[in-house]
C-alpha cells in the first residue's frame, strides 16, 4: 500500500524534519477552535484506550490525555512524523503512549473491540476509495460497543479551485495535488460512514488562519 503514498510520504517527512528542533507539547484541553475542542470532549468521555490512524507527530493523542484517556496508540505512513511523536511523547506527564510507523497492516493485527476511541483526522479523504473501506471496516472491528470515532475531514473542493489549482484527475472525484484528495460532499461521506456507523452528530468549523471550513462526523458503533 505504502508505494501508492509515496509522494505524500515524502513531503510529509521534510515537514517533520524540519520540526525537529522546535518540538513541544500542548499544556492545555484547547485548540483554540471551540467546535472542536467540543468534538474532542465527546470523543474521550468514557475513554481508556484510543487510536489515532494518521497520527502526524501525536497532537490530537496527547491533547486526549489531558483529558484524561489512559493508553494512546498511533500509526503513520511518514517515518519522521513518528520520530518526533515519540519525542514529544517522552515531554508529556499524562498517558501511554506507543507510536508506529506503518499503515493498515498494524490495525489488522489489534484484537476486536480493543479501542474505545479513534480519531481519523484529515486522513480518509487523502485515501485511496478501497483503502478508505478496508480501514473503516477494520475500525468497526477493533472498536468496541460503546465506543467512538471522530472523523475530521477537509473542506470539499470546488469545480472552480480545481481548475485553478491544475490538479491532475486520477478518477471519480479523486485528484492529485501533490497529495491524494479524495474530494467527496459531505452527502457523500455521509452516506459511506452511516453504512458502517451511527453518525451522532455532524458539523463544520471554520480554521480562519487556513481560510477553510472543515468537516466533523462524531460516529459510534
Amino acid at each position: 500500500m505504502n508505494k501508492k503514498y509515496e509522494k505524500a510520504i515524502d513531503a510529509e517527512n521534510k515537514i517533520y524534519m524540519k520540526m525537529r528542533g522546535t518540538l513541544s507539547v500542548p499544556k492545555t484541553e484547547s485548540t483554540g477552535w471551540k467546535q472542536f475542542d467540543m468534538a474532542i470532549d465527546w470523543l474521550c468521555y468514557g475513554t481508556k484506550n484510543i487510536l489515532d490512524f494518521g497520527c502526524g507527530s501525536g497532537s490530537l493523542l496527547f491533547l486526549c490525555a489531558i483529558r484524561g484517556t489512559k493508553k494512546h496508540y498511533g500509526i503513520d505512513l511518514a517515518s519522521e512524523a513518528i520520530s518526533c511523536a515519540k519525542m514529544r511523547a517522552n515531554m508529556m506527564d499524562k498517558g501511554e503512549y506507543q507510536f508506529e510507523n506503518g499503515s493498515i497492516e498494524l490495525i489488522r493485527e489489534l484484537k476486536d473491540k480493543s479501542m474505545d476511541g479513534i480519531i481519523l483526522s484529515n486522513i480518509i479523504d487523502n485515501m485511496y476509495p478501497d483503502d478508505v473501506r478496508e480501514l473503516l471496516t477494520e475500525c468497526k472491528r477493533i472498536l468496541t460497543d460503546q465506543g467512538r470515532i471522530l472523523v475530521k475531514l477537509n473542506p470539499f473542493i470546488t469545480e472552480e479551485h480545481i481548475i485553478e489549482c491544475n490538479m491532475k484527475k486520477l478518477g471519480q472525484d479523486l485528484y492529485n495535488d501533490g497529495f491524494i484528495l479524495w474530494n467527496r460532499s459531505t452527502d457523500e461521506w455521509r452516506d459511506e460512514l452511516s453504512s458502517i456507523f451511527t453518525i451522532n452528530d455532524e458539523f463544520e468549523f471554520l480554521i480562519p488562519e487556513a481560510e477553510q471550513v472543515n468537516r466533523i462526523f462524531l460516529l459510534s458503533n
